[in-house]
């Protein structure tokens, strides 16, 4: 039995691998070596060890008792000798022969980075394959995206699917929720939520906003996916990454994907719009969304508990509105002095979830006051050093 390799790894046909030809004669010349002899009815177990890493084919002779050699055989569709995702061991990108922890965290520090940037590692570059699964040569992009995310979350702890269902189409909505108006200077959140039915193991979603008025500031786990073992990521350019850890997990129920904090540049609409979603199953196939989002308006109008509170660093203010109006959002000390406004303005009924830093105020106990046509609302905060 020999072998031969697709070669350069980890960029393969980026850096002019290809697929060996057939050989011709016997022995079979360079890049052919011999993997291997086995008698009749056994077994070969070929294992090519680090730092041999690739993309192997196998073809085999047979050889009677007389020394008579047969015809090459049919050669092999191509074999990974090791995990896509599996970069951390004793080094970086040195693998274990496992997809964990380590390796997720090499992933988030590189995340979003093209080819070029100072960041960008190669090994970390495994995705999409040329039939977008994980056993498949990688077909290199030449950027740390959703495409090496769901490689990495499909091999996470070697777990294996054998039985892939026949429709790729879920009864699952994917929206955002957040403020209507913000004012100069305020720090807000956008809440990215799912109504998931167990179909999807990850999801793409790109966010939109008036630039204008807002900047991102950052992407975090919502709790729905951290309750769920999994990660949120942002990709850039408004692309919010999730995707659970291990190929027998699936996004089930309603909640929060992830948080994603902005920074108002200037008062007025930030205008936080979902666009495309890219939807991927255990297998990593697309899904189609077919589920309506959920009304985002609440029955009641109410100001829920500060988050986490006592706080240090910042905290989450979280209020609804049943219905539409003129709307104040102020923070207060122990005083009555009004020490920072949240929101202030017209706004719409719905949810919305603001974050506030304590804005340089010294550590004690103040009151978050939400003013709205239903009623006046009013919650006590702790800021600790």
């Amino acid at each position: 039995v020999y072998r031969a390799d697709y070669g350069f790894y980890p960029e393969y046909d980026d850096l002019g691998g290809a697929v060996p030809a057939v050989p011709v004669a016997y022995p079979p010349a360079a890049p052919w070596v011999l993997a291997g002899s086995v008698s009749s009815g056994t077994t070969l177990a070929d294992e090519v060890a680090w730092p041999d890493r690739g993309f192997w084919y196998y073809v085999a002779y047979v050889e009677d008792a007389c020394g008579n050699v047969s015809a090459v055989s049919n050669m092999t569709n191509g074999t990974l000798n090791y995990h896509l995702g599996d970069v951390m061991g004793s080094d970086v990108c040195l693998g274990d022969n496992v997809v964990d922890m380590g390796d997720i965290s090499l992933l988030g520090g590189h995340y979003g980075k093209p080819s070029g940037d100072p960041l960008y590692l190669a090994c970390l570059d495994v995705g999409p394959t040329t039939n977008r699964s994980v056993n498949a040569r990688p077909t290199t992009d030449n950027k740390i995206n959703f495409e090496d995310l769901m490689m990495f979350a499909i091999n996470f702890g070697t777990v294996s699917l054998t039985t892939m269902p026949v429709a790729a189409v879920a009864d699952d909505a994917v929206w955002v929720e957040g403020p209507a108006k913000v004012t100069a200077g305020q720090t807000f959140t956008t809440s990215l939520r799912l109504s998931g039915s167990g179909s999807l193991l990850g999801l793409s979603a790109a966010l939109g906003w008036d630039r204008a008025i807002a900047e991102l500031v950052s992407v975090e786990p919502g709790e729905l996916v951290t309750s769920l073992g999994g990660v949120a990521l942002s990709g850039g350019g408004g692309l919010v990454d999730c995707a659970l850890l291990g190929a027998d997990r699936r996004l089930a129920g309603e909640g929060e994907l992830a948080r994603v904090t902005f920074r108002a540049l200037a008062s007025g609409a930030p205008k936080v719009v979902l666009g495309a979603v890219d939807a991927r199953d255990g297998w990593n196939r697309t899904v189609e969304l077919t589920g309506t989002p959920p009304s985002v308006a609440p029955a009641v109008t109410s100001l829920a508990p500060a988050q986490p509170n006592p706080f240090r660093g910042t905290t989450t203010l979280s209020y609804g509105l049943a219905k539409a109006g003129v709307v104040e959002l102020a923070i207060y000390g122990v005083d009555g002095r009004k020490v920072a406004t949240l929101a202030s303005g017209e706004q719409a009924a719905g949810s919305y979830r603001l974050v506030w830093d304590g804005g340089g105020l010294r550590p004690g106990l103040y009151y978050a006051r939400l003013a709205t046509p239903q009623g006046k609302f009013t919650r006590t905060i702790v800021l600790v050093k």
